[in-house]
C-alpha cells in the first residue's frame, strides 16, 4: 500500500523475520478528496536467509466498497487495525503477540484495538482480545471531515509492545497499555483477561502511548495525558510514572509529574509519551518536555533528572540540539543509558541528538 509503513522494529526468531506493518493514511484520510481507506494492519514473516516471504496475515478483511461520503468521495471499508509496535514472541507456545489500532473506516471489526496471538510458523490466528469495540476514527475526525468513519471511535490504538513475562507467583501474563489510559493482564493461552487497571484519563496521543517495562515484582507505566479535547477520557489526567503488581493490578505507587516547561512556540507537556525502560532498582523515562529521569524502582522518588532540550557539542564536532523524548524511548546497556532527543511532529519540540549517559559516573 502507498501509505504503508514500519514503525515496530522487526524481530527476529531463528530463521524468521516478523515484521509490523503500520501506516499513515489515517492522516491522508483528512482530505476531502481522499478515497478511504484501503490499507489494512499486517504481520509479515519473511526468510532471513532469502528474503522470502513465509506468510502474511492482515487484520481485516479486504477493503470494499461501501459508501459515497458528504462530498461524493467513494468510501472503502473495513481498513486499518495498524500494527505499529514491535511484536512479541513466545516461544514456549510457539506464537507471537501483536497489538492493533482502530479501523480506520467503517465497519469497526473485532481484530482492531486488539492483542492477536498467531502461530509463529503459519501466522494462523490463534485468538484475539479485543479491548476496545467500534473504534472507526482517522484524521477527518478532528476537523468534522467527510472522511469520518459513522463509528467516530476513541482513537484508542495500542501503540505499546505486549509484554511477555511472569509475576511474582511464577504465573505467565500479557501486559498491555492502551492509549486510553487502561492496563490489562491477559492469559497468553487463550487471550482470558486476568485484571485491568485504569493509569490515566486517555487522550489521542495516550494514555498509555509507546511502551511500559516489567519484572517479576512490578509494571512500570509510562502516562501521556496530554490534554486533547478527546471526549472519551475518564478522569483526571497523571502524566508520569506509575507502578502496578502484575499479579492483581494493585497500584504500588503513582509519581505525577509537575510542568516544568518554559513558554515556547513548541508543544511542552510533562508527560510520558515515549516508551520506558527499568533495572531492578531505577526506571528510566523521558519527557514530552525534552526531561530524562532516572525514578526509584520501589517508591517513585525521582532520583536524577536533565534536559535535553538544549544544544550539544557532538564528538563529531557539528552542533546538536535536543527537544521532545517521543516515541522511542532511553535503553539500558551495560551501564550506559541510550536515548535520543527531538521530535518534529505534532507540533512538538525539534531536534536531532544520540545521547549516551554513565549509570557508574564513568
Amino acid at each position: 500500500h502507498e501509505a504503508a509503513i514500519v514503525t515496530g522494529s522487526v524481530i527476529a526468531h531463528e530463521d524468521t523475520l516478523i515484521v509490523p506493518l503500520s501506516s499513515l493514511e489515517v492522516i491522508l484520510a483528512s482530505r476531502t478528496d481522499y478515497q478511504c481507506c484501503t490499507f489494512r494492519g499486517a504481520l509479515v514473516a519473511l526468510s532471513i536467509s532469502t528474503g522470502e516471504e513465509l506468510w502474511r496475515t492482515h487484520t481485516t478483511d479486504r477493503p470494499r466498497p461501501t459508501i459515497l461520503s458528504s462530498a461524493g468521495t467513494q468510501q472503502y471499508g473495513p481498513s486499518g487495525a495498524p500494527i505499529w509496535a514491535s511484536p512479541t514472541i513466545d516461544t514456549e507456545r510457539n506464537l507471537v503477540y501483536a497489538g492493533t489500532g482502530e479501523n480506520y473506516s467503517s465497519p469497526a471489526n473485532q481484530y482492531s484495538d486488539a492483542v492477536l496471538a498467531m502461530d509463529l510458523d503459519s501466522g494462523e490466528m490463534v485468538w484475539s482480545a479485543q479491548l476496545t469495540r467500534d473504534d472507526a476514527w482517522n484524521g477527518a475526525c478532528s476537523r468534522n471531515a467527510p472522511n469520518c468513519p459513522e463509528e467516530d471511535g476513541p482513537d484508542y490504538d495500542i501503540g505499546a509492545s505486549p509484554i511477555l513475562t511472569q509475576d511474582e507467583n511464577g504465573r505467565d501474563i500479557i501486559m498491555v497499555g492502551q492509549k486510553s489510559g487502561m492496563v490489562y493482564a491477559l492469559n497468553p493461552d487463550d487471550g482470558g483477561l486476568i485484571w485491568e487497571q485504569r493509569a490515566g484519563s486517555g487522550g489521542t496521543m495516550g494514555g498509555i502511548h509507546y511502551g511500559m517495562s516489567a519484572n517479576a515484582e512490578k509494571l512500570f507505566v509510562g502516562v501521556s495525558d496530554l490534554p486533547t479535547n478527546n471526549p472519551f477520557n475518564v478522569g483526571p489526567g497523571h502524566p508520569g510514572i506509575h507502578a502496578f503488581r502484575p499479579s492483581t493490578g494493585e497500584i504500588l505507587w503513582r509519581k505525577d509529574l509537575s510542568n516544568q516547561c518554559e513558554e515556547s512556540r513548541f508543544l511542552c507537556w510533562q508527560g510520558i509519551s515515549a516508551a520506558v525502560s527499568s533495572t531492578d532498582e531505577l526506571v528510566f523515562a523521558g519527557g514530552l518536555d525534552g526531561i530524562l529521569r532516572a525514578f526509584d524502582a520501589d517508591n517513585g522518588d525521582i532520583l536524577w533528572e536533565t534536559t535535553t532540550l538544549q544544544d550539544f557539542g557532538a564528538p563529531n564536532g557539528i552542533e546538536a540540539r535536543g527537544g521532545a523524548i517521543e516515541a522511542d524511548g532511553p535503553i539500558v546497556v551495560n551501564g550506559k543509558v541510550y536515548v535520543t532527543s527531538g521530535y518534529d511532529k505534532w507540533n512538538e519540540a525539534p531536534g536531532n541528538v544520540l545521547l549516551v549517559y554513565s549509570l557508574n559516573g564513568e
